[in-house]
């Protein structure tokens, strides 16, 4: 497993895949603790809440190619190259696009506090 692992690269990606997937469980609450009392808050959520997913769900399935390319390394089977390369990919994907989770958990727990100051006047 990503934590366990000897290997610097697959720690990294194990320590901020779990942020990542606590910032989804945490986004994931919030909307669901309001979704029937705050409807407009959850609404202003969703591309953000979409963007997590996305965000998380990669993370995945990075640290799924990592851990085999990992394996496969350690056997010495194959195109070493290539499983370099996806290790270095997660890697380059854990230390840039998982933590841009964090900042999208946050958007989603603002709801629409930043909407609530536009009057139809303004426009």
């Amino acid at each position: 497993s990503l934590a366990v692992s000897n290997q610097v690269e697959l720690n990294a990606l194990g320590v901020r895949l779990a942020s990542a997937l606590n910032a989804w469980m945490d986004a994931t609450k919030w909307i669901m603790d309001n979704v029937k009392c705050n409807t407009a808050d959850v609404l202003t959520a969703a591309v953000p809440y979409l963007n997590l997913a996305i965000i998380v769900c990669g993370g995945w399935q990075v640290a799924r190619s990592a851990l085999v390319a990992a394996e496969r390394l350690d056997a010495n089977v194959g195109d070493r190259n290539f499983y370099s390369a996806k290790i270095a990919t997660a890697y380059f994907y854990a230390d840039h696009v998982l933590p841009q989770s964090l900042s999208c958990s946050e958007t989603i727990l603002t709801g629409n506090r930043a909407l609530g100051c536009v009057t139809d006047e303004m426009f």
